[in-house]
């Protein structure tokens, strides 16, 4: 298996090669040259998460999944909870749990894989790696938590000064070996583009960049296995997923997984008020619209990286075809949490919520798979307002935080890089 950039002009290379380089030269991301044919009906007996990745990744990634990296990175249970047993009034609606993980996000599947396949199956750099993250709220501390203490790693985190939740800053801002986190004067967008830009940056091309954000092809194949483990759970090989979608790594993960195995499945895309997925599928020229803050932070993404993978690896016909879509207001997220919460016992954080909004509001005639991406005990004191449910803490961290606050854009983000390598140097 080889990959491409979605620019055309870097020449194909192999997955370990993707992962390192994170972003192509030419500023592209790469995608799969050829995506390999894998029917889910062959993989209907794997027993757990670590043997299906055993058996479905070697397509992708052109080597064997060693058992121990497999076993470590997928430890995490996938529950699919079917709301329908509940209330007859959901019928057909099941959340897949992909929060059960070390910082209770679905992030920590391909924060876990990387880290582990950097540091096992590629041979150790000439110098320190460091790995660049921007994050909108779970990103960053999945990837600080699945890199800390690696060997000859270091992570460097931006996220939005007063973007994230109070929770999310305790787990970003929390010790860790080899982790240094920067708060962001501006939003996620910000954050990422500074992220893209260091990797164009001359001062810094002698360093050893990669990525840790879903513009990594090794983020997202690991969460395949999402959308596969979850379709066999419900012995459905042709169900509609139903993504809470900002950044689309998601998404775009589960139509690579959906075009491998699963040819029929559907997707809808429930998005907050940042709805630019949307609009580009009414219309091919939509405008880009300035961030909002919303509920569901970890969505508040204005321009969506993973949309340049998902039109060079579809046509527009084929998108249209597979994926619409739904925006929820922050009013309705608030609902739809209460009203799930009330008629089923089941507590859902606001990116789920949004999710399940979406479903609620679908044609089910079959089943609706919503990936619920975020434990709600992250947003305690939003659950805790509309249902009334007592928060369960994370995490023993209750240190104070140290918060280290930088302005936005490529200069910032070069002088703490080269103060991290000099001061690993001496």
């Amino acid at each position: 298996m080889r990959y491409s950039s979605t620019r055309g002009e870097s020449p194909a290379v192999t997955f370990d090669r993707a992962v390192i380089e994170g972003q192509a030269p030419d500023g592209g991301l790469y995608i799969p040259i050829s995506i390999p044919d894998k029917p889910i009906s062959g993989l209907r007996d794997a027993s757990s998460p670590a043997e299906l990745a055993r058996r479905f990744f070697p397509d992708w990634i052109g080597k064997k999944v060693d058992a121990a990296l497999a076993d470590e990175a997928f430890a995490i249970e996938i529950p699919v909870v079917d709301l329908g047993a509940t209330s007859s009034e959901y019928d057909g609606i099941h959340v897949v749990e992909l929060f059960h993980g070390p910082t209770g996000s679905f992030k920590d599947f391909g924060a876990r894989f990387l880290a582990r396949w950097l540091s096992s199956e590629i041979p150790s750099p000439r110098r320190t790696r460091i790995v660049l993250v921007a994050t909108s709220g779970d990103t960053g501390s999945a990837v600080a938590d699945g890199f800390a203490g690696q060997p000859d790693t270091c992570v460097v985190v931006l996220y939005p000064f007063e973007g994230v939740s109070a929770y999310q800053r305790a787990q970003l801002t929390k010790p860790r070996q080899g982790v240094f986190s920067f708060a962001v004067r501006g939003s996620f967008d910000d954050c990422q583009l500074a992220v893209k830009e260091a990797f164009r940056d001359p001062a810094l091309s002698e360093l050893q960049l990669t990525s840790a954000n879903s513009i990594n092809i090794g983020r997202l194949v690991p969460q395949m296995l999402f959308y596969l483990w979850a379709a066999l759970r419900v012995d459905c090989t042709d169900p509609v997923f139903v993504v809470p979608s900002g950044n689309l790594g998601n998404l775009c993960a589960g139509l690579l997984a959906g075009r491998s195995s699963m040819p029929t499945a559907r997707y809808i895309a429930a998005t907050n008020r940042n709805k630019y997925l949307i609009d580009y599928l009414n219309d091919e020229e939509a405008e880009v619209c300035p961030v909002q803050r919303t509920l569901s932070n970890a969505m508040d993404v204005a321009v969506p990286s993973n949309l340049e993978r998902m039109t060079h690896l579809f046509s527009r016909r084929e998108l249209l075809s597979l994926v619409s879509g739904r925006s929820v207001s922050d009013d309705e997220t608030r609902d739809t949490m209460r009203r799930v919460w009330s008629e089923t016992g089941y507590v859902a954080d606001p990116h789920t919520s949004v999710g399940l909004a979406a479903a609620l509001g679908s044609n089910r005639d079959r089943p609706a798979l919503v990936m619920g991406t975020a434990n709600p005990d992250k947003y305690g004191e939003l659950v805790d307002e509309v249902t009334g449910r007592a928060v369960r803490p994370l995490t023993s961290w209750d240190g104070e935080l140290d918060e280290n606050v930088i302005d936005a854009g490529l200069p910032a983000l070069r002088r703490v890089i080269l103060d991290i390598v000099e001061g690993k140097s001496k």
